[in-house]
């Protein structure tokens, strides 16, 4: 792949006061103390086996809607309020905790933005907020200039901050552009585009962005172009012209040649018992009202912890008899750290904890809003220590959508109704946070831990 030319630096110094979040200091609902805990069960499990330390099966508990709770409204606390960010009003969206007693935020753009492209940046402005103060980074419009775009996925490591943008309404297809900053410069770089990777041809849509920043390196997962023997060797996605594979690829922190190390590979998860990759293998994709896509593709279908002795599976889904997956029974979001692992598959997500050896499903159906919504998707999830949050979304013209919250330790879930489709989960010490965009805009939002 070719290499990535040096680019400027701009460097932008936008300071405002953050507005941060407060919460009501509520305890939780009495109903809760004496909900009962999930039960091992045989139930439905869409094929998906989890595996202990010892890799032996693990058997599922599975949630059932008597196990699960409503955050009380009055405890969710929104904010509406916007402040001014390079030339126009924008959110504060906190996105956590960057060293150096920063924390990693992005501005997202309100009413104003735009009105002067040259002057006032319509997109996503990533950056750093301290003692309450937001600054931004070099707008990455400076660097690339086009329609604006919206930050995708994010992540920071080593004093460098590294995300990824499309263009707003292109948030999984197009072409997409991914960038770093030191955070306590400001300074901004290029680190690759898809036409870095594709060329002329319409990129094909990649796994989630979720970057790893270690010894220097970044490394994330890409749809790369399926050439030579890779076609033979590998499953290759087909959409119109273009084939692709999924592989891992890392790349120098300050932007060179691209390095492939791995195929088949839709991400990686730091877990205590070692690095575990996500792997991908060929799927039978089934159109359906929410997503219009056909045919044959690789996704997601395993983790798997790297060892020493070989590869230990942590969860994997199986083939049906006919020996093919439809896109429905495959992972859609993974995320994982310290012993516990999350796997969104359809609308249910499993989850497994290394420290117990325990395995859980919370399936969508246990969530009140999501029992109107033929096809349900877990499109966001997030791990820190024993909590595990997630967002669901259905599907048609009265679509429902929702954030939920399970504790391995306590073995409680809790609940919200979102208004919108939920872009940015991030945990607090005692609460999560969470962003949505509807009709009206976009909407802050946060809860504490139940």
């Amino acid at each position: 792949m070719p290499s990535l030319s040096s680019v400027r630096n701009v460097v932008l110094s936008a300071v405002v006061m953050f507005l941060a979040f407060t919460v009501a200091a509520c305890s939780a609902p009495a109903s809760q103390s004496s909900t009962p805990p999930p039960q091992p069960t045989h139930e439905n499990t869409r094929g998906v086996t989890a595996y202990g330390t010892d890799g032996a099966v693990v058997e599922w508990s599975v949630v059932h809607r008597d196990a699960v709770s409503e955050i009380p409204r009055d405890m969710v606390v929104s904010d509406g309020h916007v402040v001014p960010v390079w030339g126009c009003d924008r959110f504060i969206v906190d996105r956590g905790d960057a060293g150096a007693g920063l924390r990693l935020a992005v501005a997202l753009p309100g009413d104003r933005c735009g009105e002067d492209p040259a002057q006032v940046p319509a997109g996503d402005l990533p950056g750093v907020v301290e003692e309450g103060i937001f600054r931004a980074f070099s707008p990455s419009v400076f660097l690339v200039d086009g329609a604006p775009r919206r930050v995708t996925g994010m992540t920071v490591g080593e004093g460098v901050a590294v995300w990824q943008e499309h263009p707003v309404g292109h948030a999984d297809d197009g072409d997409w552009f991914v960038f770093a900053a030191d955070v306590l410069t400001g300074d901004t770089w290029l680190l690759l585009t898809s036409r870095d990777v594709w060329g002329e041809l319409p990129p094909i849509p990649s796994p989630p962005f979720r970057p790893v920043v270690t010894a220097g390196q970044v490394s994330f997962s890409l749809s790369i172009p399926a050439d030579g023997d890779l076609g033979a060797e590998h499953a290759v996605h087909v959409q119109g012209d273009a084939h692709a594979v999924h592989a891992l690829v890392s790349i120098d922190v300050r932007g060179a040649e691209v390095s492939i190390d791995r195929h088949d590979v839709a991400g990686v998860v730091h877990l205590s018992e070692g690095l575990a990759t996500v792997s991908s293998d060929i799927v039978e994709v089934v159109p359906t009202d929410g997503d219009q896509r056909s045919g044959r593709l690789p996704a997601a279908v395993a983790v798997v912890v790297e060892a020493p002795t070989g590869d230990r599976p942590v969860l994997e889904v199986g083939h049906d008899r006919a020996g093919y997956l439809t896109v429905r029974d495959v992972f859609t979001q993974v995320a994982g750290a310290g012993d516990v692992v999350a796997a969104g598959v359809g609308g249910d997500l499993y989850v497994r904890d290394s420290a117990t050896n325990q395995a859980w499903k919370v399936p969508s159906a246990v969530f009140p809003p999501m029992l109107h919504d033929a096809q349900v998707d877990v499109t966001n999830v997030d791990v820190v220590g024993t909590r595990v949050a997630w967002s669901l979304r259905g599907h048609g013209d009265d679509a429902h959508s929702v954030v939920a919250f399970f504790d391995v330790d306590t073995q409680r879930v809790a609940w919200a109704n979102v208004a919108g489709t939920t872009e940015f989960l991030t945990h607090h010490d005692d609460s999560v946070s969470w962003v949505s965009r509807g009709e009206a805009g976009p909407a802050l939002s946060q809860a504490p831990w139940m």
